[in-house]
């Protein structure tokens, strides 16, 4: 089977709102890709600090990408 695609801006950090201190980051990366019922995904970020805390794990890296 084929890896996926990994878009590249998934890869750097990003500005943008963050998940786990609700609030805006210039160095958030994406950490989890959640299914909602109606079929959506909820993407999750996280800024380097928040990582550092909370002991996150970027999505492509727990996924071993």
């Amino acid at each position: 089977m084929a890896k996926p695609v990994v878009h590249p801006s998934f890869l750097e950090p990003s500005y943008g709102w963050r998940d786990w201190h609700h609030g805006p980051s210039g160095s958030a990366v994406l950490m989890k890709i959640e299914a909602r019922e109606d079929g959506t995904e909820r993407r999750l970020y996280a800024c380097a600090p928040c990582q550092d805390v909370r002991r996150l794990v970027p999505a492509l890296r727990a996924a071993g990408q």
